[in-house]
């Protein structure tokens, strides 16, 4: 490789790492602080209530230990620690910076820092429920980063910088890498690690050393193990497994890398002794007990890491070197494999159901990758076994069969999820990329010199292409915020403020009123607003108004101030209305009605306002009455912008129990929700998606 070749290839991958990072780095706020990923919202409540350990002793203290999720009211914790123990960690170094410049910006009101620190300082709670998700997805995302920096090194050390390049950029622009980048799992996190062992193995594998083969060194054979690349690979390998472990047990069966490196080291310098010449200086085939020395070594170290990082899988009563597997931590792995195993009735594991063992590849191809990368990865993955079974592709194999193994083992499982494939997706890129440059040339097939190079763009530009439109949806509010705001300007609460703003659009202002509330003759109700927008205030609708009495006609005024405990001749603007609320027999709850306020007063956003309603006769107000799909789904609509739906504004009682066994009472309550509701509300596919594909359990449902 020329001079300027390898500028050009090294300015290509800091091109591609710098977009991998913009797609991993942008919208990391994505659902505008509303919590919305389930495994994401269990790991920031679990990560703000942990508290950090005073000393060691108290850290390998399972049963007291502040950082031990079962001690801080979790007592159903399946996910390693260590991401946890990184995030919170960093999250009260976050916290004591941004202490340290917001003292710096008081005392210093001229400082030369003053700007650094009054940036610095305008978040002081890091660790807060509502901050510690953002620092888990920035480190989330630098995560995967790192993981496309190892990708490099590997592909780099196998083959060569061109492959390197390629693969990293076909990783960057990988659409399931971005979106777990954005995610505060588990997931990029044990990625990282599971990259970090696999770099260690294929050094194992490749390390040009060939000494120590012996523990005969006639001068000091400690010093020369000690100096052995071999040895600290094998080592460094170990802390990378248990760390990758302590992150998430899944990736146990990394442990496969190291003796697979071994053994194909092994057999290669043993043949590469045999055939060489009998001379004086000929390689000596290695020693077999030193490389059982290694696996031994790195199987200390990845349980030494893995004790130090998951500290509460150990009862951890008489400290570091208790070793005896928590009982409690046992059984939750048992209880989460039985839910993840559809032994157990667990509504979302319905999903699973009747799944195709190809349902993995299938999405991972597809979706997770894009059909262009997806099929170029899969052509390399095939020719490259093919190469293998020739016997011509040693330093193939072990990541080869490491991809091939895991691939095969999570498409197995009950679960099988395209993201629980997500250690696999750099290897597959790492396969097209190596494609693109090692596929056969047949010199007289002139045209196959320029076709491959010309697949490789393609599929790059096609792979750039598909990250950016994923991308977008950073770009724009989540669509149940979306669907949130469209709910508010639409669906009636008790009573609603409607405004006309400066561009002449309108904005609708839905109001709560604590549930049992009745306006009684003689009795003013009084309460407060903030404006939620500037504009004209021309009219108030009642939602729902009814007199349960069926008195006949009387009329209701309502009052709106600018000051509390203002007098009615004082009121800005007055609105009054006469009619009989009596109900109809079809809705108990009454009919809406309008109020038009005189003179129609201008409002301004965030102001306070004040309102009083004076009842001529009984009158019960009551906002629209949405149906639920059930209560493992999330709800709608969101708390946001100052309003909290189920807090007085809708009737939050209506739920389908979508999961429910169908029987006579659950077509009951189908039947009774759809009299009594307004609105069936169907935020996501949780329920019509999982509960059909088993229609003998619900017959009644489908």
């Amino acid at each position: 490789m020329t001079k300027t070749s390898l500028w050009l290839y090294r300015l290509f991958f800091l091109l591609a790492f710098a977009g991998a990072a913009w797609f991993r780095l942008m919208g990391l706020d994505w659902d505008q602080g509303q919590h919305l990923h389930p495994d994401e919202r269990f790991l920031t409540m679990v990560s703000s209530a942990l508290e950090p350990v005073n000393n060691l002793g108290e850290y390998f203290d399972t049963a007291n230990s502040p950082l031990n999720p079962h001690n801080r009211g979790y007592g159903f914790y399946v996910y390693g620690t260590l991401p946890v123990f990184i995030v919170r960690h960093v999250a009260e170094w976050m916290s004591q910076i941004a202490i340290a410049a917001s003292d710096y910006a008081l005392k210093n009101p001229q400082g030369v820092f003053l700007p650094l620190a009054n940036w610095l300082g305008q978040v002081t709670t890091w660790a807060g429920y509502s901050e510690i998700t953002l620092v888990g997805r920035f480190l989330a995302a630098v995560s995967d980063l790192a993981s496309i920096g190892l990708l490099y090194l590997i592909a780099r050390r196998l083959y060569d910088r061109r492959v390197a390049s390629l693969a990293a950029a076909f990783a960057g622009f990988s659409v399931m890498l971005i979106q777990q980048a954005h995610f505060y799992t588990v997931d990029s996190y044990a990625n990282f690690f599971i990259f970090l062992a696999t770099y260690f193995a294929v050094e194992v594998l490749e390390a040009e050393e060939n000494a120590p083969l012996f523990f005969d060194s006639p001068t000091n054979p400690l010093q020369s193990v000690l100096n052995s690349r071999l040895f600290w690979n094998s080592a460094l390998f170990g802390v990378a497994l248990g760390m990758a472990v302590a992150s998430k047990i899944n990736a146990a069966p990394l442990a496969l890398l190291l003796p697979g490196a071994l053994i194909l080291r092994y057999l290669r310098l043993r043949r590469a002794a045999e055939e060489a010449p009998q001379e004086e200086n000929a390689p000596r085939p290695p020693s077999a007990e030193f490389y059982m020395g290694l696996l031994i070594l790195g199987a200390v170290f990845s349980l030494l890491a893995f004790r130090i990082f998951q500290p509460y899988a150990f009862q951890g009563e008489f400290g570091f070197l208790d070793l005896r597997p928590n009982p409690q931590w046992v059984q939750n792995l048992s209880d989460q494999r039985a839910q993840a195993s559809g032994d157990v009735d667990f509504p979302p594991a319905l999903q699973w159901a009747r799944r195709p063992v190809w349902f993995s590849g299938y999405n991972l191809t597809v979706w997770g990758l894009g059909l262009p990368l997806g099929l170029l990865a899969w052509a390399g993955f095939l020719l490259m076994g093919w190469r293998i079974l020739r016997g011509d592709g040693q330093k193939h194999l072990l990541l080869w069969g490491w991809a091939a193994f895991y691939f095969l083992w999570q498409s197995s499982q009950w679960n099988p999820t395209m993201r629980y494939q997500l250690p696999i997706y750099p290897l597959l890129a790492l396969f097209a990329a190596w494609l693109v440059f090692y596929a056969p040339r047949p010199p007289k097939i002139l045209f196959l010199r320029y076709l491959y190079p010309a697949l490789g763009v393609f599929v790059l530009l096609a792979s750039l292409g598909w990250s950016y439109a994923f991308s977008r949806i950073y770009t724009r509010d989540h669509s149940r915020v979306q669907a949130t705001q469209w709910i508010y300007q639409n669906v009636p609460g008790p009573y609603n403020l409607s405004f006309q703003r400066a561009d002449g659009s309108f904005y609708a202002q839905p109001m709560s009123l604590p549930y049992g509330t009745v306006f009684v003759p003689g009795s003013p109700y009084n309460t407060q607003f903030n404006a939620a927008a500037s504009g004209i205030l021309r009219q108030i609708t009642l939602g729902h108004a009814a007199d349960p009495t069926r008195a006949g006609t009387h009329t209701i005024t309502v009052y709106l101030g600018a000051e509390p405990g203002f007098a009615d001749a004082d009121a800005l603007a007055t609105a009054s209305l006469t009619a009989d609320f009596s109900p109809t027999q079809s809705d108990l709850r009454g009919t809406y009605y309008t109020l038009t306020l005189e003179p129609a007063p201008v409002l301004e956003e965030n102001r306070t306002y004040y309102l009083r309603f004076v009842s001529g006769g009984i009158l019960a107000l009551s906002g629209a009455a949405p149906i639920h799909e059930t209560s493992w789904d999330d709800g709608l609509p969101l708390r946001m912008g100052g309003y909290d739906a189920y807090g007085g504004m809708y009737q939050g009682d209506l739920n389908f129990e979508m999961y429910w066994d169908d029987n006579q009472e659950k077509l009951n309550l189908f039947l009774t929700n759809l009299q009594s509701g307004d609105y069936i509300f169907i935020t996501s596919n949780r329920q019509w998606a999982t509960t059909t594909r088993i229609p003998e359990r619900y017959p009644l449902t489908v």
